[in-house]
């Protein structure tokens, strides 16, 4: 062996074996993950189209290793579904992953879409399309799946929104949160990425939901060379809003109209935010951490039935505090913090009842440790009774006790899959599942790549 391929090997360590879809036919294949060059890959056999590699969904190594380390319960059910209403949309955009206006248009089946909902063991039915807000319906929809005791969360833009009456409508109709597609505010990018300008309209949408204290998802699409420098200027006005729970940064998914592989990856897009909120990735890390192990535990308690967490996702908070904000590390040690919640996970069990776990937990002194770790800390106290008192002043920023004291914005990068980045051993923690029409559910990704490709009627066992 020369001094070269000993080089070479030296730079490419085998993580694992796994499978993924071949990117010709879409097979499921033999793969293998590797870390090389300061990147982690996949390598894919295919017996019929032979070999390919490329960059793994969760590029970064240590974002990679951190995800794979926490805990997850690998046969658990996913938070939420999504139900497709229609494929019917208001807008054109020269982006879109799902072709919308391109192909039949049509309502999807009340009777399949109330069959999933009634068949999803989840805690969250999100509604989408198309452009769900099409459907005269809509507000029956909501109230019946509210009625199912699910929580509903619509994925819109915003177009309807601006129109107040129609926003309290969706607030009578009980409706829990809303996912607003939020890309720029600039309306140049707007008629680059949607074709049309919608700034004015987006900011309406959002100053009704307001003031019907609707919580809000901003969800931007990132498209390289486009609306990059926005990153800083949409988190300040997410921090400014205060019904925007989260705001999350996501690159243009490669399916549908215009997918474009390799403008931005999951590496580059947490690298712009880290710079552009100047924050570095363990922050990243360490709230994923935080909020992963947090939800593992209030399942087990069976506050909650699905996986909350997204596999191929970071999460970070900050805590809106007078007219600025906070980090989250700011005011807590999150290692330590994140430590006393990973023993009291592993001490708690899935297939014990929720009296068990709950006993389990109220007598451990571990617990009392953890709340003495955040609680007693002065910083902490002193953020609790300066957010109180500057919310008495600004009644309509408090929406709810918990906001009146700890505030908290969310900002989240991931990167959907397509066919080159898809590893099968994430499916298997996906908390979000699209609904086949009354027939189950498939991992939303993998949904979306078989649709694409036109493909979704196949046997899609993986």
């Amino acid at each position: 062996m020369t001094a070269q391929e000993r080089d070479c090997l030296k730079k490419s360590v085998l993580i694992k074996n796994t499978k993924c879809l071949c990117p010709q036919c879409l097979e499921v294949i033999d793969a293998e993950v590797i870390e090389k060059d300061g990147k982690i890959w996949l390598k894919k056999y295919c017996k019929k189209d032979g070999v390919f590699e490329s960059p793994h969904l969760i590029a970064k190594p240590n974002i990679y290793h951190a995800l794979a380390n926490m805990h997850r319960n690998r046969n658990a059910i996913p938070e939420g579904l999504i139900l497709k209403l229609t494929t019917r949309c208001n807008q054109y955009c020269p982006y879109c992953f799902t072709n919308a206006n391109e192909r039949d248009l049509y309502d999807f089946d009340s009777d399949g879409i109330f069959k999933s909902a009634g068949d999803f063991k989840g805690d969250v039915i999100y509604l989408s399309g198309g452009e769900p807000t099409l459907r005269d319906d809509l507000f029956a929809i909501i109230k019946r799946i509210r009625k199912y005791g699910f929580k509903a969360i619509l994925f819109t833009n915003g177009k309807k929104l601006s129109s107040m009456d129609y926003v309290a409508g969706l607030k009578n109709a009980d409706i829990n949160a809303v996912i607003l597609q939020f890309d720029s505010l600039d309306d140049s990018d707007y008629i680059k990425i949607r074709g049309e300008r919608l700034l004015d309209n987006k900011i309406k949408a959002v100053n009704n939901m307001q003031a019907h204290a609707v919580y809000l998802m901003l969800y931007v699409n990132i498209v390289g060379g486009i609306n990059v420098h926005q990153i800083r200027e949409l988190f300040d006005f997410a921090l400014k809003n205060n019904n925007v729970r989260i705001l999350f940064f996501n690159p243009l998914w490669n399916i549908g109209r215009r997918a474009s592989h390799g403008s931005l990856d999951s590496a580059d897009m947490l690298d712009i935010v880290c710079r552009e909120l100047k924050i570095d990735e363990e922050y990243f890390i360490d709230c994923t951490r935080l909020s992963t192990y947090v939800f593992e535990i209030l399942r087990k308690l069976r506050l909650r039935r699905g996986i909350k967490e997204s596999p191929c996702s970071v999460s970070c908070y900050f805590i809106r505090y007078g007219s600025g904000y906070l980090p989250l590390d700011y005011l807590m040690d999150l290692k330590k913090i994140n430590l006393f919640l990973k023993r009291l996970d592993q001490k708690l069990a899935l297939d014990k009842n929720m009296l068990f776990n709950i006993m389990r937990l109220i007598f451990d002194r571990g617990l009392y440790l953890l709340l003495a770790c955040i609680f007693l800390r002065k910083k902490m106290l002193k953020i609790f009774l300066d957010n109180f008192l500057y919310n008495l002043k600004h009644p309509k920023r408090a929406q709810g006790l918990y906001f009146m004291f700890f505030n908290i914005l969310s900002v989240m990068v991931g990167q959907f899959p397509d066919k080159h980045t898809l590893d099968l051993s994430l499916i298997k923690t996906c908390n979000m599942h699209t609904a086949l029409g009354g027939k189950g559910s498939l991992p939303t990704c993998l949904y979306e790549i078989y649709r694409d490709a036109g493909k979704i009627e196949q046997n899609l066992t993986v």
